[in-house]
């Protein structure tokens, strides 16, 4: 059946009504944000960080913590763009700083240190802020989504979120992109609402939302809602459709200034104008345009086929439907989906991760058509009507329980954790760690696990130890090459060999002491090598 063009709001499938159905409706609702919390939370903190991206957010928030500097503090090698600042804003951080300082409160019973709370930083603490904003973001759409393609095609679409490759996966991930693509969404439903319905007081909101995305990940946190809402004034003048109802746009500006500005002022002054230069510029509008170079153009196919199924190719299906039925809300869905795949398409620079922000909006599309082509199939058999919800049960138990495990098991396999751990017990406390031939980024997964980062001195990328003094070295196997050339390694003790491994990378690594080592730590080498 076809929403109408003049309310959008209300649809067949709308679950208002009855009393009954909307008892139903909550219903499903409840059991929908308990399996996001159950898929978003269980094992969140089982797998160790084998990645550098994600240890990088986990240094930063564990820095802000140790040093008390929540603004912009200072890390030795968190290197972005030649600038020692941090890479993102902190809105992760801080949401991980308080998860962390949470955590260190209750198991002492009292309020925490910085100190305390920076010791009580994990892997859970580091990935908190995403799956809490994964949570809340299949609330929205499941609540806010209601207004665009009815209450019914809302839960299809947070349960096509919740069983996207790309959504579980950023949703236990520690990295900004998932706070983006929350309230990034949010501001959009808000505007888009304030727009379709002229609730102006929503616009605001909208802009509280926006400025939330902009203390996440920059000024995309505000220009992909905008370009939602041009997307879909642009397709309302096409239709001869324009309706105007004076939206207070620069009120809505104030508040965003009012929740980003104070942060952005304190950073740029505080770091010499780094924030500025880095984040801004070369991390935003250089890699837009192609200062730095131009990936392929083909580079999101295979994520965007990949990372959705099978919702991506059901939203393209609903495309014809929705313009021939004229559903505004949908309409506005379509709109905001395809300038946000567009935007990212047009960037010079590409990450898999980027196509995240278009999810909730293609979920959207694909839960307008589930539902009408459902309501189709599902009522014509008990049949179909058992397996329909058989096909839901299994996808819940597979993302909130099963995949979890595997994760987990791989994470085990893939992390340098445990070698590093070994590395930590074999430094003496109090001695400082040279770490030559990794460079910045591969030496950030060694930082997060280190007990005291701050002992660990990691030379700049292209750089050597070049006649050292005594001291803990963790070399490359090219820098003990180097140091044998150099008749260095007579000098040397080996205390462990190992592997620091990634993603997709093994990198042989030697822990030696140049000089003559303490007793009691060449005791504790021989015990770590047994």
């Amino acid at each position: 059946m076809q929403t109408s063009a003049t309310d959008y709001s209300v649809s067949a499938s709308s679950c208002a009504e009855s009393a009954r159905a909307d008892v139903r409706c909550r219903i499903l609702r409840a059991a929908l944000l308990s399996w996001a919390l159950v898929s978003c939370f269980n094992r969140l903190g089982d797998a160790p960080v084998f990645v550098a991206n994600e240890a990088r957010e986990g240094v930063y928030a564990r820095a802000m913590l140790e040093s008390g500097n929540f603004v912009a503090p200072i890390v030795a090698n968190h290197l972005e763009n030649g600038e020692v600042v941090a890479d993102k804003p902190p809105l992760t951080h801080w949401l991980s700083a308080a998860a962390a300082w949470a955590k260190a409160a209750l198991s002492a019973g009292r309020p925490a240190t910085g100190l305390e709370a920076a010791q009580a930083f994990d892997e859970w603490t580091l990935r908190f802020p995403s799956a809490l904003c994964a949570c809340l973001l299949v609330w929205a759409v499941a609540t806010l989504g209601a207004a665009f393609v009815g209450e019914r095609a809302a839960l299809f679409a947070a349960a096509a979120l919740l069983t996207s490759a790309q959504f579980w996966y950023q949703a236990r991930f520690g990295r900004v992109d998932m706070a983006l693509a929350c309230f990034a969404s949010i501001a959009a439903l808000l505007a888009g609402r304030a727009l379709l319905e002229g609730r102006r007081r929503l616009l605001s909101f909208a802009a509280l939302a926006a400025g939330a995305a902009m203390l996440a990940k920059g000024p995309l946190g505000v220009l992909l809602p905008v370009l939602a809402c041009l997307a879909f004034a642009a397709v309302e003048r096409l239709r001869g459709a324009v309706r105007s109802h004076g939206m207070p746009w620069r009120g809505a500006l104030a508040v965003l200034c009012a929740v980003v500005v104070p942060w952005y002022a304190l950073a740029i002054l505080s770091s010499n104008g780094a924030i500025l230069r880095s984040q801004l510029f070369a991390e935003n509008l250089d890699q837009f345009t192609g200062a730095n170079g131009r990936m392929s153009d083909l580079f999101y196919l295979g994520p965007w086929l990949l990372d959705s199924l099978p919702w991506n190719l059901i939203a393209v299906a609903a495309l014809p439907w929705i313009w021939r039925r004229r559903d505004r809300g949908a309409i506005f869905c379509a709109a905001w989906w395809l300038v946000v795949l567009a935007f990212f398409e047009l960037a010079a620079y590409k990450r898999r991760a980027y196509l995240l922000p278009a999810l909730p909006a293609e979920a959207l599309i694909a839960g307008w058509l589930v539902d009408r082509l459902g309501e189709r199939i599902v009522g014509t058999t008990p049949f179909a009507r058992r397996a329909f919800v058989s096909l839901w049960a299994a996808a819940a138990i597979a993302y909130a329980l099963i995949v979890p495990v595997g994760m987990t098991h791989f994470a085990r396999r893939t992390s340098p954790k445990p070698l590093i751990q070994r590395i930590d017990a074999a430094v003496p406390a109090a001695t400082r760690l040279a770490v030559c031939g990794l460079g910045h980024d591969s030496s950030l997964v060694l930082l997060f696990y280190f007990r005291d980062p701050k002992r660990v001195d990691v030379a700049p990328d292209g750089t050597s130890c070049v006649s050292p003094p005594d001291g803990y070295y963790l070399l490359t196997d090219e820098e003990r090459r180097r140091a044998e050339r150099r008749n260095d390694g007579g000098r040397s003790t080996e205390l462990l060999h190992g592997e620091l491994r990634g993603w997709s990378r093994r990198v042989p690594v030697t822990l030696v002491v140049r000089g003559t080592p303490v007793l009691q730590t060449a005791r504790g080498a021989d015990s770590l090598r047994r």
